[in-house]
């Protein structure tokens, strides 16, 4: 028999993923289609962001666009921050906004990074939400 805490607590999990995954996949997906152009970057630090009783990292990375040299702070980041550390000159590539070089998001290749995540905990709400219904469903039935 499916319990019925299940049929309430599921779909309250399920669609706070898909709340938070699809406005930060739009934001990514904004982010990667504005930032066209390329450039080879480098880690230089990441800076500690406390939040309640939490704390975040954001990468800062080093490049450089016609000659001008940027070190910022990355608000999306691909395979950086989290519960893995980069040492200090680890290489990057860095996209950027041909009108805006300071608008950026950096990717370190082969990793796993928010975009993936994102989907991944989308998938998991929907797939939450039509258990639900179909578990409603059964429970109805009978």
């Amino acid at each position: 028999m499916i319990s019925p805490l299940l049929v309430i607590f599921v779909p309250i999990f399920s669609i706070t993923f898909v709340v938070i995954a699809i406005p930060t996949l739009i934001t990514i997906n904004h982010k990667i289609k504005r930032c066209t152009q390329s450039v080879p970057g480098t880690f230089v630090r990441e800076n500690a962001h406390r939040m309640a009783k939490s704390t975040y990292f954001m990468p800062v990375v080093s490049y450089s666009v016609n000659g001008v040299q940027y070190e910022l702070e990355v608000e999306y980041a691909e395979g950086f921050g989290g519960v893995i550390s980069q040492d200090p000159g680890t290489p990057c590539t860095v996209y950027y906004d041909p009108a805006d070089p300071t608008y950026v998001w950096a990717s370190r290749e082969g990793t796993f990074g928010q975009r993936t995540g994102m989907k991944v905990l989308l998938y998991l709400g929907i797939a939450g939400l039509i258990f639900s219904g179909i578990a409603a469903l059964v429970i109805f039935i009978s």
